[in-house]
């Protein structure tokens, strides 16, 4: 082999350990800032009993600023991974929040406008009027909270046909959370609806009043 050829594969290596290394720090700073500085405000506080009175504005602004003072530091092209790697943090926070929330969170089909609104909004946070991520990246980095809000935006007895319907069926390749029983599940869970909490007690033997032990009962109640 020779020596042009040994220079081509060192440079490459060293290029990827690079882009290893640049992984890492990254990672390093987004899970520090939503899993450390944002925690409390994003799986405590966010959709906290009501939509309205803990929405998603004081946790973009601080993700703004942080946005702001690293992109002074860091290259484009960081700069661009580091947005793309919050974006899709933070709609993974996000969706467990309007899933997995526990027995504070409570949605009705008249929160869905909020969510859209608060949705919109995060996406013109990272698009930031075109100096940021494009709108297909943004859209395809947000695909699990915008799904979960469309599938909160059916009614409860649409809900109930789906669950019955995506029982019988195996679970869709493509991951639509509309043919997954869990997420229908969970969505029914923490309805604000009173046929919702009927169905689930008669038929799962889930209490309303305790969403959060759908996490404990889900895998006994698809086994019956």
């Amino acid at each position: 082999m020779s020596i042009s050829c040994y220079i081509l594969l060192l440079s490459r290596y060293v290029e990827s350990i690079i882009v290893f290394e640049d992984q890492i720090r990254l990672t390093f700073v987004f899970l520090q800032l939503l899993c450390g500085h944002l925690r409390e405000q994003v799986f405590s506080k966010l959709y906290r009993y009501n939509v309205q009175a803990q929405r998603i504005h004081p946790i973009l602004r601080e993700i703004d600023a942080s946005l702001g003072d690293m992109c002074e530091i860091l290259n484009e092209s960081l700069a661009a991974r580091l947005a793309g790697h919050l974006c899709k943090a933070l709609n993974m926070a996000v969706t467990h929040v309007l899933l997995d929330g526990g027995p504070v969170r409570w949605f009705s089909m008249s929160d869905v406008q909020t969510l859209q609104e608060d949705m919109e909004a995060m996406a013109g946070m990272f698009h930031a009027d075109g100096d940021g991520l494009d709108k297909i990246s943004i859209e395809k980095l947000m695909k699990s909270s915008l799904e979960t809000i469309n599938l909160m935006d059916t009614d409860t007895g649409r809900l109930i046909s789906m669950l019955k319907e995506a029982k019988k069926r195996p679970l869709a390749s493509d991951g639509s959370l509309a043919s997954d029983p869990e997420a229908i599940m969970k969505v029914l869970c923490h309805r604000k609806d009173h046929a919702a909490s009927k169905y689930l007690k008669k038929e799962y033997k889930i209490q309303k009043k305790l969403p959060n032990i759908i996490t404990s009962s889900m895998s006994k109640s698809f086994s019956k």
